[in-house]
């Protein structure tokens, strides 16, 4: 007699072995992301297989990981570029605000030289104690000097009757006397 196997049985074993023999589940965009030398792989076959793998899920994982990367990298380069853009900036915001400030010292040490000139053209050549002799000085204040409160008088030009024209000209009969 044949021993009786039940069809469960036989179905459960069909269905391992079946399960054994079939292709392991496509890797996901994350594994892909976090293994670059798998997805390099991936996308090497997939690049020899051509038309075939363009339904490939693998593939497709594979290629969406790698325009990820690439799109991180790329923001990580314009995120360092734009760092460096802004020291450049402060950098040279700096260096104007600091030309800015020479030229304002230079300004103000320019006016201050031209105040003290305008002042020093109004002191006295002689000190006044040098230009009164010591026993005439006494020993009180000197007296205040004269203020006249008389607007200054102009001097009119009187008219002799030449024009300084004539003075540059020689006369015709000073002209005739001199051959």
């Amino acid at each position: 007699m044949k021993p009786w196997i039940p069809g469960w049985t036989i179905m459960g074993l069909l269905a391992a072995g079946l399960v054994a023999c079939s292709e392991p589940p496509p890797r996901t965009v994350l594994e892909y992301m976090e293994d670059p030398v798998l997805m390099e792989a991936t996308l090497a076959r997939c690049r020899q297989e051509g038309a075939v793998s363009s339904d490939d899920v693998s593939c497709s994982n594979a290629r969406r990981a790698a325009a990820r990367l690439a799109a991180q990298a790329d923001a990580e380069r314009r995120a360092r570029l734009e760092a460096e853009s802004e020291r450049a900036r402060e950098a040279r915001r700096r260096q104007e605000e600091a030309a800015e400030a020479a030229r304002r010292q230079a300004e103000e040490a320019a006016r201050r030289r031209e105040q003290e000139d305008y002042d020093a053209s109004w002191v006295p050549a002689e000190p006044p104690d040098a230009a009164v002799p010591t026993e005439s000085r006494g020993d009180g204040p000197l007296p205040a000097p004269a203020v006249d409160d008389a607007p200054p008088q102009r001097a009119v030009p009187q008219e002799s009757g030449r024009t300084p024209v004539d003075e540059a000209q020689p006369r015709s009969d000073e002209a005739s006397r001199g051959q």
